[in-house]
């Protein structure tokens, strides 16, 4: 069997985050599925997991692989090695001696990940989210490529995984430790994640049993050349999605798509109502949480 190691630290909740949520009175109605994980061609690599406990370094580094490929097209990933810088930095992990391979808090990951970035891949900005709100987690996977999440990983879902298969609520099951993982994709009865080098799926059930802790990040290279989110999005509409969420501006950056005559892009479907309430709601929390952190916002690859 091979060694499937955790490594999430319980979240500090006096550490200071941009709550994300959608405004009041404000129902949003998520797509009934989206998938920005199966295109993926791979290889997802265990990033270390199987050695360490970092995987909290791991689950940022498999959500930038999807958010390059289907932003992007580009099938880059992250190296153990990108792993392991960050989780060293966040940890107090030691490679040359293994000593302090005690885990990390998700909210160390997300600061390091915006400020440092793990293997050139930088995110803007980032919010939590209630873990409770499943069409608000349902949209934001929709709308911004993915959440990023922490759970009680219970020793079941270890055996499942496994075995190949999904997975689902088992009673009395003994919990194995903290885990950190994305989630890029669901459907009705559903939810995606990508740990230990493949892609994982879970019921619901599973979902509201064992997560307890959920976060948005924002990745500019979610935007395609030609202006637009893999979802047909624009920049306008994201950045008003995420005022919706958040009351602070957007972080996505206008983009002027190359015209090569005579080829004319065809005119992008006006976004849905519930994206342009998400992204709007999103924009106002950020702005103070990124005046706070007094770090201007940016992206290197």
């Amino acid at each position: 069997m091979a060694q499937y190691l955790l490594g999430r630290q319980p979240d500090d909740p006096r550490k200071p985050r941009v709550r994300l949520r959608a405004l009041p009175g404000v129902t949003l109605t998520p797509p009934a599925s989206r998938d920005w994980l199966s295109a993926v061609p791979g290889p997802w690599g265990f990033l270390a997991n199987d050695r360490l406990g970092d995987c909290v370094a791991a689950a940022a580094g498999h959500h930038a692989q999807a958010i390059n490929w289907y932003g992007q097209a580009l099938n880059q990933g992250v190296s153990d090695a990108d792993t392991i810088t960050m989780y060293s930095a966040i940890s107090g992990y030691n490679p040359t001696t293994g000593a302090n391979d005690n885990g990390a808090m998700l909210s160390d990951g997300l600061a390091y990940w915006q400020k440092s970035g793990i293997g050139g891949n930088k995110i803007a900005a980032y919010a939590q989210i209630s873990a409770t709100d499943l069409d608000l987690i349902r949209n934001c996977i929709a709308v911004f490529g993915g959440v990023y999440t922490g759970f009680n990983c219970p020793q079941s879902a270890l055996d499942q995984f496994d075995k190949g298969q999904p997975w689902s609520v088992v009673n009395r099951a003994r919990i194995a430790g903290g885990h950190c993982v994305p989630i890029g994709g669901y459907g009705a009865d559903y939810f995606e994640c990508v740990t230990w080098g493949a892609r994982q799926r879970m019921s619901v059930a599973f979902l509201q049993r064992y997560f307890d802790e959920f976060w948005v990040p924002i990745d500019l290279d979610w935007m395609r050349a030609a202006g637009t989110s893999p979802d047909g999005l624009d920049t306008a509409t994201l950045n008003a999605d995420y005022m919706a969420l958040t009351g602070k501006p957007g972080p996505f950056v206008q983009v002027t798509p190359p015209v090569t005559p005579p080829v004319v892009d065809p005119p992008v479907t006006p976004p849905a109502t519930d994206a342009v309430v998400l992204l709007t709601s999103l924009e106002s929390q950020i702005s103070v949480f990124l005046a706070a952190q007094q770090t201007p916002p940016h992206h290197g690859h």
